[in-house]
């Protein structure tokens, strides 16, 4: 029996798979093709019959046949209704559709965890007021298109102001502005004042074309990085301190740019806070950020499935073959 598997992403795959660098490991396209074509020589090598296909040309209505195991790469909220409908027919997902849903809106999957005591940064969701917007759907995990009427009743600059004041004095200046979804640290800053939120919000609204934004506690403690943990099933594969390469700049959460990496030790504390962030999130193949003060660790963020660029460079190993096994081994336990 031949096994068949779909690699799903949202990068064009106008370029020929023989043509991308598989020795890229600059890592600068966050959840470009580089683990995308990593996961695919991986399957091809163990004889799987396999398919690398843009999200945004996937045609739900028009296909005949339904793989056996699916590797959802990268997702937008555009990508989760036929998704559903995917998986609905029976293959193997990783990441199943639940996870994209609650880790495709970074306020969501800090609220879920929230909730279930999994600690994080104090964070508080910003709405601006434009005429229009994109909305969250925050039961189906989908965007729409909001005219705000009365339902919405728009607020005043004023309004504004008081809500991000109210925000820094809960959360302290500084404090961290960041879009409510994106990668590799897009538009993620530090500001200062509400002026410089309200600057920083400006530039958010217009590159994700909606009016809401989250405000985070920054975290400046003696590690001066991030702690990144990828994650297979409920378990740690690895771990490591990404920091800035100087001592005196103040290092942004979740900032990936000027930075060096070395391997973490992965204390019990950190692992169980992973394994609970992974079950509550339903999440099998993640990339989670962790900050660490002197309470000990929070989770900043949770990227479902996540580049893994900085494993294979640290590590020198090849983390595309090592998901594609545990894919595999997922679709033989269904079976």
């Amino acid at each position: 029996m031949t096994i068949t598997s779909w690699v799903l992403n949202r990068i064009s795959t106008d370029t020929e798979e023989h043509l991308i660098d598989r020795n890229n490991l600059s890592g600068e396209v966050v959840g470009g093709q580089y683990e995308n074509v990593k996961i695919v020589d991986a399957l091809r090598n163990m004889g799987v019959d396999v398919k690398l296909i843009r999200l945004k040309d996937f045609n739900i209505d028009t296909i005949t046949e339904i793989p056996d195991l699916v590797f959802v790469r990268s997702t937008s909220y555009l990508d989760i209704p036929k998704l559903k409908v995917l998986e609905s027919k029976g293959p193997v997902m990783l990441n199943p559709i639940s996870c994209h849903v609650k880790c495709s809106n970074k306020w969501t999957h800090l609220e879920l965890l929230s909730q279930a005591g999994v600690r994080i940064p104090t964070t508080d969701l910003i709405t601006f007021s434009p005429e229009k917007g994109k909305k969250w759907d925050w039961q189906n995990g989908t965007m729409y298109q909001a005219d705000l009427t009365s339902d919405d009743t728009p607020q005043s600059q004023s309004d504004n102001i008081k809500e991000i004041e109210l925000s820094g004095k809960k959360l302290g200046w500084p404090l961290i502005i960041k879009p409510l979804w994106g990668t590799g640290g897009e538009l993620v800053q530090l500001c200062h004042n509400v002026n410089d939120f309200i600057n920083n919000a400006k530039k958010i609204m217009t590159r994700y074309n909606t009016p809401m934004v989250l405000a985070q506690e920054f975290i400046n403690h003696k590690t001066k990085g991030v702690i990144s943990a990828w994650m297979l099933g409920k378990e740690i594969y690895t771990a490591q301190l990404r920091t800035s390469k100087s001592d005196t700049d103040l290092f942004i959460s979740n900032h990936s740019k000027d930075s060096f990496r070395i391997t973490y030790d992965v204390t019990p504390e950190l692992a169980n806070l992973c394994r609970k962030t992974a079950e509550v999130l339903d999440a099998e193949i993640t990339k989670m950020d962790i900050l660490y003060d002197e309470k000990g660790y929070m989770i900043c963020e949770v990227n479902a499935p996540g580049a893994f660029t900085g494993v294979d460079s640290v590590l020198g190993c090849d983390y595309g073959k090592i998901i594609a096994e545990y894919g595999i081994k997922r679709f033989y336990e269904k079976k």
